[in-house]
């Protein structure tokens, strides 16, 4: 994106991917790159192993097992819609910007545009739900203290429906903090403090605080 002009500095978390193994299990026969991992161990039985990949490539695999199977066995397939889905969320129609301006102009009275913009570009129509938190409890349109584009309906609305489950989750799955050049100390400490109440847990938190600075600076 030559536009904007970056470079090394501007580089604040590195996300190298995952795959859904551990590599010192894997089976060295298989090349956990390659798309050809569908195979019948054996033809007496009507039963095939699927070698996932990449969690990216999930959806494919499980197109090209269908394929094969209706292909063995004769049975008629439908084609797969499932890559013209919108994940949930994602039915935002076909223009964003038209979506994300329908919203600034719906709750502004509740919201600065800063932080609709990034609940639009976080959560698509799922916004309406961090919506509805806010209107039960006028204390979560708060922002995440330290954070100036977050609020706390956020961490309320991941806890009981985002599977987070340790800071870690929120700050680098769940949300854009990861990567937010803002982050610091007091919005970590927040994060920590709730996520360890929600669950009732006492660990080291400032201990966590620091592990996660540490990973998200470096």
């Amino acid at each position: 994106y030559p536009g904007i002009n970056l470079d090394i500095s501007d580089v604040c978390l590195v996300h190298t991917g995952l795959l859904p193994v551990n590599a010192k299990r894997a089976n060295p026969e298989y090349d956990l790159m390659e798309d050809n991992l569908i195979q019948q161990p054996d033809e007496n039985l009507k039963l095939f192993s699927v070698i996932p990949t990449k969690y990216t490539t999930c959806r494919a695999t499980a197109e090209k097992m269908v394929d094969i199977l209706g292909d063995k066995f004769k049975m008629p397939v439908t084609q797969s819609i499932s890559a013209r889905t919108p994940l949930t969320g994602g039915q935002t129609g076909a223009d964003f910007c038209a979506y994300l301006s329908k919203c600034q102009d719906q709750y502004r009275h509740m919201l600065p545009g800063n932080v609709i913009e990034q609940l639009c570009v976080s959560y698509g129509s799922q916004i309406e739900e961090i919506i509805q938190l806010c209107e039960t409890d006028k204390k979560l349109t708060e922002l995440i203290p330290g954070s100036t584009t977050h609020i706390k309906a956020q961490l309320n609305y991941e806890l009981n429906d985002g599977s987070v489950f340790k800071p870690g989750d929120f700050i680098h799955r769940r949300s854009f903090l990861g990567s937010d050049k803002e982050l610091n100390r007091q919005t970590l400490l927040y994060c920590c403090e709730k996520i360890n109440r929600f669950y009732s847990i006492r660990p080291d938190t400032e201990k966590q605080v620091n592990e996660l600075l540490n990973i998200t600076l470096c």
